[in-house]
């Protein structure tokens, strides 16, 4: 499919090609990114800037609010190579990712799920560290 995704077709193309997809209110969705074997739940929501352009808001959670270091996070945010760091409902730090709807392919979603899935573990693996060093890559964002 070369298509380019708009958003009345964004929740069948996920059905299509993901698994348990949830629609909420306010274009607010849930669903189950797979890829080699596992299975990854992913926020996604639509954003609509003031002049009428629309974006797609991915969001992949990391950790607990408690593990990281708020300031270091802001930091991180300019050094990430794929999203930012965001509060989910103020209790947990997730990556997030916004991509326009309006020009977004299949592909480019699907690379980027990739691409955020494996921010989203490096981050995971440092967080859970109890002694990283300075060495290891985005240690200082995490207590």
């Amino acid at each position: 499919m070369t298509e380019i995704i708009r958003l009345p077709g964004l929740i069948t193309y996920l059905q299509a090609q993901h698994k348990q997809v949830e629609t909420f209110p306010e274009d607010r969705m849930r669903f189950t990114y797979c890829q080699d074997g596992r299975e990854v739940p992913v926020g996604a929501y639509v954003l609509r800037s003031a002049s009428g352009s629309q974006w797609l808001t991915l969001t992949m959670k990391v950790c607990p609010i408690g593990r990281l270091r708020a300031r270091s996070a802001l930091v991180a945010n300019g050094e990430l190579p794929v999203g930012g760091l965001t509060l989910l409902l103020g209790e947990v730090v997730a990556l997030r990712q916004t991509l326009p709807l309006e020009a977004l392919l299949p592909s480019q979603l699907e690379e980027t799920l990739r691409a955020m899935l494996a921010m989203t573990d490096q981050l995971k693996h440092v967080a859970e560290l109890d002694d990283a060093d300075l060495e290891t890559p985005f240690a200082y964002i995490f207590r």
